[in-house]
Formats: C-alpha cells, sequence, structure tokens
C-alpha cells in the first residue's frame, strides 16, 4: 500500500509527518478528500464512502494492510442539555492514521495542534508506531469523557436535594432532563464496547504487538465510564420515583384539606337553601323581624359543622 503525499492535499486536510509515519487529519471530510485518499492509498471504496458519511453505529473493517474504524464519542450540548455523539473515522496502516470528524471534538484538535507544534510530545506520540498513535488519540478521547460523568453526578447530587427539601415540579423535569442526558450518553458507549472487544481480541500484524495491550486499557476505561452511567441511571430512577412520591402526597394532602372543606361546607349549604325558602322558621314566621330564627339557623349550621369534623377526627382522616 502506498503512502505518498506527493500530490499537494485538499485545505481541509492537515498532514503531520514524524520519521516514516503520517498522520493526516480532517473536519468534516467530503468527496475531495476521499478522492484525494483513493489517490494514494488502496482503501476499499465503501470505507471511502462510509468516510464522508455520518454512521448510526461504530464498527471496524479489517484488512490485510490496514483497517477502518468508526467510533461515536460523547459530547455535552448546553442548549438541549444532553450528551450527543459525536463521529470519528479512522484509517490506520503500518505507517499512517488518517482521522475524520465533524469538528466538535475538541481534545482531539487540541492534541493536533500539539502535535504540530511540540517536536518533543510528536517525538513521544508518534515515535513508536501507528498502534501507539491511535493510542494516545483514544486515551485523550475517553479521558474526555469523565468530566461529563462528573457534571452528571453534581446534577443527580443537586436534584437530590431539592427533591427532599422543596418537591415541586421543577424538581421533577429536572430530575427528568438528568435522565434523558444519562440514556442518551449510556446510548454513545455501549455500541463502543464490542467494537472495543473486537479491537483487543484480533491481532494485526502490520501495527504494534502491544496494541491489544493498548486497546485493553481504553476498553477497561470505557468499561468504567458505563458502570459510572449504570450506577447514575438507578440513582436518577430512584430520585425520580421519590419524587413523584413526595408530588403525589403532596396531592393528597391538598386534596384531603378541600374535601374536608367541602364535606363540612355541603350540610351547610344544604340548611342555608332549605332555610332560604319562604317559609315558617322555628321562633318566628316568614313575616316576621324577630331576630331569633337567623341566630337559631347559625347554631345548627355551627354543630353539624362540628359533628363533622368530629368524625373526620375520630376515625383519623385530619
Amino acid at each position: 500500500m502506498t503512502t505518498s503525499i506527493a500530490k499537494a492535499p485538499p485545505p481541509n486536510m492537515e498532514v503531520i509527518t514524524q520519521g516514516d509515519l503520517l498522520w493526516i487529519n480532517m473536519e468534516r471530510p467530503k468527496q475531495a478528500e476521499a478522492d484525494y485518499l483513493a489517490e494514494r492509498f488502496q482503501f476499499h471504496h465503501l470505507d471511502l464512502e462510509n468516510f464522508i458519511e455520518p454512521q448510526k453505529l461504530p464498527k471496524i473493517n479489517d484488512y490485510d494492510q490496514y483497517f477502518f474504524l468508526v467510533l461515536h464519542l460523547p459530547v455535552f450540548h448546553k442548549a438541549e442539555r444532553v450528551t450527543r455523539p459525536s463521529e470519528i473515522d479512522f484509517f490506520v496502516g503500518k505507517d499512517f492514521v488518517i482521522t475524520g470528524h465533524d469538528g466538535d471534538l475538541k481534545p482531539l484538535i487540541r492534541f493536533f495542534r500539539e502535535c504540530q507544534t511540540n517536536q518533543e510530545l510528536r517525538q513521544e506520540v508518534m515515535g513508536e508506531g501507528a498502534g501507539y498513535l491511535l493510542f494516545s488519540i483514544m486515551d485523550r478521547l475517553v479521558d474526555y469523557c469523565f468530566p461529563m460523568l462528573s457534571k452528571i453526578a453534581d446534577n443527580l447530587d443537586g436534584a437530590e436535594e431539592q427533591a427532599f427539601s422543596h418537591p415541586a415540579v421543577a424538581t421533577v423535569l429536572e430530575i427528568m432532563a438528568i435522565k434523558r442526558d444519562i440514556i442518551s450518553y449510556r446510548r454513545v458507549i455501549r455500541p463502543m464496547l464490542a467494537v472495543f472487544e473486537e479491537l483487543e481480541q484480533k491481532d494485526r500484524p502490520y501495527l504494534d504487538d502491544d496494541l491489544p495491550t493498548y486497546f485493553g486499557f481504553i476498553s477497561d476505561r470505557l468499561n468504567k465510564v458505563w458502570n459510572s452511567l449504570e450506577e447514575y441511571r438507578e440513582v436518577a430512577e430512584v430520585l425520580s420515583d421519590s419524587s413523584n412520591w413526595l408530588a403525589n402526597l403532596r396531592t393528597q394532602e391538598t386534596m384531603r384539606v378541600l374535601t374536608l372543606v367541602m364535606a363540612i361546607l355541603l350540610p351547610l349549604s344544604i340548611i342555608t337553601g332549605f332555610y332560604g325558602m319562604n317559609i315558617w322558621l322555628p321562633g318566628g314566621n316568614a313575616e316576621g323581624g324577630d331576630p331569633l330564627p337567623f341566630f337559631f339557623l347559625i347554631g345548627i349550621m355551627v354543630a353539624a359543622a362540628a359533628v363533622i369534623f368530629y368524625i373526620f377526627r375520630r376515625y383519623r382522616l385530619v
């Protein structure tokens, strides 16, 4: 497989060389970049198509002299408050590593710039071959996962405090937003576990002998991310159940008070409605001006309310 870079690369393509090793990086590669790679490397045309088109799931295609790798890394979107996948594609052979991405992976962009400007770092990560360079890239990308995990943990702590101190609709919405973020994060990480397991198990003679060890290290770190997400998911479920229970409890307390008020007012409404008719009243008549019927009516209503309240208290309803 030829790796000559005689022809000038497209403007979107950046190249770093260290000895015989090339690192070609590009953001949002298009057909021009794919055509350039097709002229310089013997890549499968389907891999080149996948390189410039978004892929739904991570995957790896192995060949005799290289492999094509698609990964999705988590990126948190502040406006939506949710973690979304950001794709990065690799072509990896004996003397080259080619990366293509959407420009959202800041650790990758920063790492590439550092290798461009820092000769000592470039010698360190590229002097050991393509396998170690790939490991170095992945190691920094996986590092990027852990601050997002810490943010989820902080959000859960805040939601827990709100749920038990000031349960309200806003608290329920906050917990639901955290659950959504965890679910989205899990969807990004889970498919990659199988890909790294395959990377770890298969031998690739054209790369470093220690590559399975490197991939095993990355796989272990991804499993730590996955286990943390599982723990956070369980905590979020418990918080959601507790918050819903507390909200239902408050609703029940409100309904109990309203029921008591309605139970007290119901006989009073009946009595006042009955005595509102133009009929004879105890202690007077319909045409007289004697105030005794009014006070007699008030006494009956107070007595009825007291009896109902006593019944509620006796049966521990209030």
